[in-house]
């Protein structure tokens, strides 16, 4: 049994949604069979981790400083 593994990076021009939009269509098309069609070969699983979201900065870009201490 072979195994593949594929990883996707995220650089500065891919968004979260694209990143969803990506997965989704990847499991579309091994659910459909149209990727073991084309690539002439079984596939038997798929493990596909859902993106990270982006961080959110919960202060809204306020820094603390000495004088917003107790």
């Amino acid at each position: 049994m072979h195994h593949l593994l594929l990883t996707a990076g995220v650089n500065d021009t891919t968004s979260f949604n694209q990143l969803n939009e990506i997965t989704e269509t990847l499991v579309e098309i091994i659910q459909t069979g149209e990727a073991a069609q084309t690539a002439g070969v079984e596939i038997v699983s798929l493990e596909i981790s859902d993106p990270i979201p982006p961080p959110v900065d919960p202060t809204g870009g306020v820094r603390a400083t000495n004088e917003t201490g107790m």
